[in-house]
């Protein structure tokens, strides 16, 4: 089996090649953005016409790597949401976490927007009580997101909320991104920056592993939810009055999609169960 056709791992640096240069590990073959690959443990270093690389423009940004799929000289950095607190100095942030998920990006998307699946699906240790379940968020519609507000308000703290507790005020932020891969495959990166305990990587550690933990047990659900999809073609989901922020990031995601390549197929229902 030739060589490379393995996946390109362990990547390190080739300046045989040019200063971009990186090479995989599995089969010592470099390649580059610029040129043909030209470096095989075969020490031919004639290249092949066809062994190129794409190239897509990229933005780096606060720790992320935005990437371009179109044409380069439609690149705007200014849509790139802020994220500052995984670099600000006045914050700090847990580890980096990444999933992969065999699932469409939808239904990641549609656990991110329904909270109130915490008390139930993860009450330990991100979830709340019942009460925090049917309390109902507040939508309010953006040009290019959405943005949910829940104020919950004289109840005891989730557990993970509780445990973090300190005298005076705490903030965290969410920073997640959700990025298909195929139809039924998809890329999950998250990091959860504080504003509190800023010298205490414990904190970090501890708050990292509990997020994680959370997220596994979503996978589970998201999973099921995907194969009973994929079983049956036909099937139409139809949300309640709680799903209503999941109905209109549907709806705003389809309409940029529509705007990009055409109109989506296997959109959400916008009927409205009470």
């Amino acid at each position: 089996m030739p060589s490379t056709i393995a996946p390109f791992i362990a990547a390190r640096p080739c300046p045989a090649v040019d200063a971009r240069a990186t090479i995989c590990a599995a089969c010592t073959t470099a390649s580059s953005t610029t040129r043909a690959a030209s470096a095989s443990r075969s020490r031919d270093r004639r290249a092949s016409r066809f062994a190129r690389v794409k190239r897509y423009a990229t933005v780096e940004c606060h720790r992320w790597i935005w990437l371009w799929l179109g044409d380069a000289a439609d690149v705007d950095p200014t849509l790139i949401p802020d994220t500052h607190w995984l670099d600000d100095p006045d914050w700090t942030c847990t580890p980096p976490g990444y999933l992969h998920d065999d699932v469409d990006y939808q239904l990641i998307n549609d656990n991110l927007l329904d909270f109130s699946h915490l008390s139930y699906v993860r009450p330990e240790p991100l979830g709340g009580s019942e009460a925090y379940a049917q309390l109902r968020s507040q939508g309010e519609p953006l040009e290019r997101g959405l943005r949910i507000t829940r104020w919950f308000m004289d109840h005891p703290p989730a557990p993970f909320v509780e445990y973090l507790l300190r005298d005076g005020a705490i903030e965290f932020r969410r920073c997640q991104a959700v990025t298909p891969e195929r139809e039924n495959a998809s890329h999950y990166f998250f990091a959860q920056p504080r504003n509190f305990d800023r010298d205490k990587p414990e904190v970090s550690e501890a708050l990292f592993k509990s997020v994680l933990r959370a997220f596994e047990e979503d996978r589970q659900i998201i999973t099921a939810q995907a194969r009973r999809v994929a079983a049956d073609g036909s099937f139409e989901p139809l949300p309640c009055a709680l799903d209503s922020a999941l109905v209109q990031f549907r709806q705003l995601m389809a309409r940029h999609r529509a705007a990009e390549n055409g109109p989506a197929v296997g959109s959400m229902t916008t009927t409205i169960a009470e």
